[in-house]
């Protein structure tokens, strides 16, 4: 009984398939394209299209490797050669679907690049499977998108979604109806974007080991599997026959790929942006420190704006994901200009701390050498001697010492004692000197203080011109340490003569009076005399 229902099934499905309105165009190898998650029978398919019914498990006839379903055994995109009768198959098996959404993303790139090529003509009709005893997860909404994005709305009547691992769902229209409705149901709860799909493909199930009918006969393999083999090839046939032959291109697939390629450039692109804002937002607001002025200013705007997140659905077409991310930028535009200010200010400021710090540590290198070169000038200035005047160094304007002398202050005197006596106006030259090498240096002018910033938080622009006024006053100290330095080498050894002493006549004038009652020199040979004395010098 149970036999000859299971052979009543298969005659008819030869019947149907055999009597399928044919056209020219089908008359060729029909394409077929085998997606899937890891696990979920896609080589079991494979070796049933193939004729292998009744295959046990690690049989060597088997053409295309099925493993114990804890991970994905195809890893390549592989192309079999099927038939039944003069119906040939060329299936691609494609590396298995997971649970994890970095995995996915490259088989899904992976069989974006190898498909296009091993299916040069289109494809006929491309298979799903998903067993009935997997819960949908979130992943599966991943795994919808990437086949919407590969195989646009015009491909969706080319496709079948096979439900395997199906032995415990009865062989009855109205069971496998209703099975169909929880099943599409629970996927659209997951995927709502991929209700177009799923309400325009087909479904079959695939029942491994047996099936039960509605008479509530039991079918065992081989039987269930070649019944499967029988529906497989009539409804990859009939599609090829509603399509009037045509196939779904893989160049509109190798497009769909670049539009896929481009726009998740794109997606990731932008939500690592607003990634990366959302930290920089978080960081700025929640800062606790003490800011300058400037920088509050900026935190406080960028408080104001907020950031504006979004929600996004694992349900949604990586269009709408896309489209919602483009508004997203859009709405932070102020916000990613404010922040972008906010970080070039504290960089900006940071920076010219630092030259800042640089600067006051060159000023108080320069006001330690200034201080050095204005002692050295101040020390060889107060060094500074007379000679000792004495007849050797200012002789009598006649060479006669003996008859030399001079009514001073109602006393005879020598012309030695003449010079002893004017000793107090030598000094008042030698002092001179001394004074007027003091004024020339300007030391008594220069004001050297390091100017200092007055704000204990200062901005960008306090620092700005704070270091501004650091660079003039460096500039000064180094010119005015050259300047001291340059006058204190070029006063050395130096003798200063009594002929550059603004005062000279007076003491001419003291010579003249002290010797006019003795010997009366002309005063043109005193002046000779004194102008040419040097009357001090300074160290070398």
């Amino acid at each position: 009984m149970k036999i000859f229902s299971a052979f009543a099934i298969i005659s008819s499905l030869c019947c149907l398939f055999v009597h399928a309105s044919p056209i020219e165009q089908c008359n060729r190898r029909l394409n077929v394209l085998l997606l899937g998650y890891y696990g979920s029978g896609k080589s079991t398919i494979v070796n049933v299209l193939h004729g292998l019914f009744d295959l046990k498990i690690n049989d060597k006839r088997e053409i295309a490797k099925t493993g114990n379903h804890m991970r994905s055994v195809t890893q390549n995109c592989t192309g079999y050669d099927c038939s039944n009768g003069d119906i040939k198959l060329h299936v691609v098996d494609t590396p298995g679907f997971e649970n994890n959404e970095a995995t996915n993303n490259k088989v899904a790139s992976l069989i974006s690049e190898k498909v296009p090529m091993l299916l040069k003509d289109g494809l006929d009709a491309f298979l799903f499977t998903f067993p009935v005893t997997r819960v949908p997860d979130d992943q599966l909404a991943n795994v919808f998108n990437f086949i919407t994005s590969l195989i646009t709305k015009e491909g969706y009547k080319h496709g079948i979604i096979v439900f395997t691992s199906a032995d415990d769902v009865k062989m009855t229209e109205k069971e496998e109806k209703l099975k169909i409705e929880e099943l599409r149901n629970e996927m659209l709860r997951i995927a709502p974007q991929a209700e177009e799909l799923l309400y325009t493909v087909k479904y079959l199930f695939y029942r491994h080991r047996s099936a039960e009918d509605g008479d509530e006969n039991t079918i065992f393999f081989p039987e269930t599997r070649k019944m499967f083999h029988f529906q497989a090839y009539s409804e990859v046939y009939k599609n090829c026959v509603n399509n009037n032959g045509k196939t779904f291109s893989t160049q509109a697939m190798i497009e769909a790929k670049r539009k896929y390629e481009e726009n998740k450039k794109e997606l990731d692109a932008l939500q690592k942006d607003r990634e990366q804002l959302r930290m920089n937002f978080q960081r700025i607001t929640l800062f606790g420190g003490s800011l300058s002025s400037d920088l509050q200013k900026l935190k406080n705007d960028i408080e104001k704006m907020g950031f504006r997140n979004i929600n996004i659905a694992s349900s949604m077409t990586q269009e709408e994901v896309l489209t919602i991310e483009r508004k997203s930028k859009t709405d932070n535009e102020k916000l990613v200009k404010t922040v972008q200010d906010y970080f070039f200010l504290e960089k900006e400021r940071a920076q010219i701390m630092k030259n800042t710090t640089t600067l006051q540590n060159q000023a108080d290198e320069l006001v330690q050498k200034y201080n050095e070169a204005k002692k050295a000038c101040l020390d060889q200035i107060n060094w500074i001697r007379s000679v000792d005047i004495n007849n050797r160094e200012i002789p009598p304007p006649n060479g006669d010492l003996r008859v030399s002398s001079a009514f001073l202050g109602g006393i005879s005197v020598s012309w030695s004692n003449a010079l002893r006596v004017a000793k107090p106006l030598f000094a008042e030259a030698v002092q001179y000197f001394r004074d007027k090498l003091t004024e020339d240096s300007k030391i008594n002018n220069d004001k050297i203080v390091k100017p200092t910033l007055q704000s204990d938080n200062a901005t960008f622009e306090n620092y700005s011109k704070y270091a501004e006024k650091l660079t003039t006053f460096n500039n000064m100290v180094k010119q005015r340490t050259q300047e001291i330095q340059s006058a204190t080498d070029k006063n050395r050894g130096r003798a200063f003569k009594l002929c550059e002493y603004p005062e000279i006549q007076k003491i001419i004038n003291f010579f003249m009076e002290s010797s006019i009652r003795t010997y009366s020199p002309k005063r043109k040979n005193v002046e000779e005399r004194l102008s040419n004395t040097s009357i001090c010098f300074c160290p070398n």
